[in-house]
């Protein structure tokens, strides 16, 4: 798993908001919201669940294209139009990080999840990371 975290990180470029600092402060600070609210003790049968939102809040900026979704979508990126002008920015942050993880180096489920449910534990995580990181789409929050 380091080497995907690590690969993730790697993905994040060197610019003032959109960066490896700002993944880790994310992370910071849903790991204190979810210990000071007890949110993380009720989650604590429930690994997959904290494990989902900690990996979300690492990779929901990865690969950043530097302006906003409306932007690109104003401009019929290309990348708009991949994604049909729907939260792009996130769904290319997922699309790149699901294909990251299939590379053998990096497929970290295959470790973690190493019973009969392999398959269904990685479709379980990867839809809850999935609908935590579409949730940053700030198109969504006004």
């Amino acid at each position: 798993m380091l080497s995907y975290v690590l690969a993730v990180e790697a993905g994040y470029a060197d610019t003032l908001y959109h960066c490896k600092l700002h993944a880790a402060d994310v992370m910071h600070r849903l790991t204190a919201v979810l210990k000071r609210s007890g949110i993380a003790e009720a989650l604590s049968e429930s690994p997959t669940e904290t494990l989902s939102m900690l990996l979300a809040a690492a990779i929901h900026d990865y690969k950043h294209p530097r302006v906003s979704n409306q932007f690109l979508v104003h401009n019929e990126d290309p990348m708009a139009l991949q994604f049909n002008d729907q939260a792009v920015a996130e769904n290319y942050a997922l699309r790149e990080t699901r294909t990251l993880v299939r590379q053998p180096e990096y497929d970290f489920p295959s470790v973690l999840l190493q019973d009969d449910s392999q398959k269904d534990g990685w479709k379980k995580l990867a839809g809850m990371m999935q609908t935590t990181v579409l949730a940053t789409d700030m198109s969504r929050h006004f």
